[in-house]
């Protein structure tokens, strides 16, 4: 109840006027639930994991450029041609062609789809992705799933299904190997992976079965207190008890610096989850006649001193948003780096970048002076770090809102 993302239950959906509105209200409406959309159609977030091996990287990087291609636009998800749901507003057209004229949807329910997805692509929806870690499927779909259905068919009560949930989910992590998995959960949040002694203040039985030596290397405590009162008892003396003193106060000091950085980096996640969903840096457009013919790929700080009179500046994900249900198009490039101080220095992808841009423009049947250009060296800061990296988190929001 006290958390800022918490929510009322609607009475029948977040999507007044549907044909859901003819069933039975929702016992718990009104009552505030922090919650994050889940949709029930297959679909998972996917990602490359870092340890996974070379060839898997490979195959899954090749599905990554095509589910981003064009072929996999409104007709393939229409189509389940590349057995994909919408996740995109330009797959989910006005018309509905492909989907009401070229697929199965009545026009009825492809509108209540695409009334609720673009609500859930707003800034509003507190969307999450899945647990992305090993065992997926047995944590949810074989644990909680089957023993949400005994709750709700009244064959568990609430503590029993929480116990039992709790019970299967500990022994999935220990057969995947809990350690293991909360380095690769981390890794997914971008997290610095927990060292050894890290590992071994918070897990020190799981770290101890697999090989006692790791943690015995940072238990000190014991030791260094029987050296030392074997040096005192035969040497003596107020040095070496200074010297005891000193010890304990440092390690002391330790342990507080290192409670003190782990509350630095949970606070870091707190804030990363605080501003999701949010534009941490504006979107910054450059027309398609300007960039065709300013002759090279611009960095963000020439146009930005130069004041180019075509440039947009959009300061909020409200204005990303009206821009992209309006008549303007966005074309987003990427480049490599080529020089050291520039990204193109022979002005090949400028070239080819430009090249690409008519194609796109051509084949969608866009207005030259309807359509914008996003790049990272011309619309990111290049010389102001900090702020460099609030227009580089600010990417997913882009991406998603246009």
């Amino acid at each position: 109840v006290t958390c800022p993302l918490a929510e009322p239950v609607p009475t029948h959906g977040h999507i007044t006027g549907d044909r859901a509105s003819v069933l039975p209200a929702s016992p718990l409406a009104g009552t505030l639930v922090n919650r994050v959309a889940f949709y029930w159609s297959g679909g998972l977030g996917t990602l490359i994991r870092k340890s996974a091996p070379a060839l898997k990287k490979d195959v899954l990087w090749d599905f990554f450029a095509y589910t981003n291609s064009k072929y996999t636009a409104a007709e393939d998800v229409a189509s389940y041609a590349s057995w994909l749901d919408s996740w995109r507003r330009s797959q989910l057209t006005p018309d509905g062609y492909w989907f009401t004229n070229q697929s199965t949807w009545s026009p009825v329910a492809y509108n209540e789809h695409r009334t609720v997805m673009y609500w859930a692509l707003t800034a509003d929806a507190n969307g999450a992705l899945n647990l992305r870690i090993p065992g997926i499927r047995e944590y949810t779909y074989d644990s909680m799933g089957n023993n949400m259905l005994k709750l709700i068919n009244g064959e568990l009560d609430l503590d029993a299904f929480v116990d039992l949930v709790y019970s299967e989910w500990s022994d999935v992590s220990l057969r995947y190997g809990l350690t293991e998995q909360l380095q690769i959960y981390r890794a997914g949040l971008s997290m610095n992976t927990l060292s050894d002694q890290e590992l071994c203040n918070l897990h020190r039985e799981i770290m101890d079965a697999k090989d006692s030596r790791i943690c015995r290397a940072f238990d000190d405590d014991k030791t260094v207190l029987i050296v030392l009162v074997s040096i005192v008892s035969v040497l003596g003396g107020g040095l070496i008890l200074a010297f005891v003193y000193w010890v304990v106060r440092t390690a002391r000091a330790k342990a507080r610096l290192w409670k003190i950085e782990e509350a630095r980096r949970e606070q870091t996640v707190l804030d990363a989850v605080a501003t999701a969903g949010r534009l941490q840096y504006p979107m910054v457009l450059l027309d398609v006649p300007t960039y065709c013919s300013v002759g090279e790929m611009p960095r963000h700080e020439h146009l930005r001193d130069h004041r180019f009179r075509r440039l947009m500046v959009l300061d909020s994900l409200e204005e990303v948003q009206a821009m992209a249900a309006g008549k303007h198009k966005v074309i987003f490039l990427s480049h490599q780096w080529c020089g050291s101080s520039h990204p193109d220095p022979n002005k090949v992808q400028y070239r080819c970048s430009i090249n690409a841009i008519r194609t796109v423009m051509e084949d969608k049947g866009w207005n030259l002076d309807d359509a914008y250009v996003w790049c990272d060296y011309f619309s990111i800061p290049q010389n102001h770090p900090t702020i460099q990296r609030l227009g580089i988190n600010s990417l997913p929001m882009y991406a998603s809102s246009v």
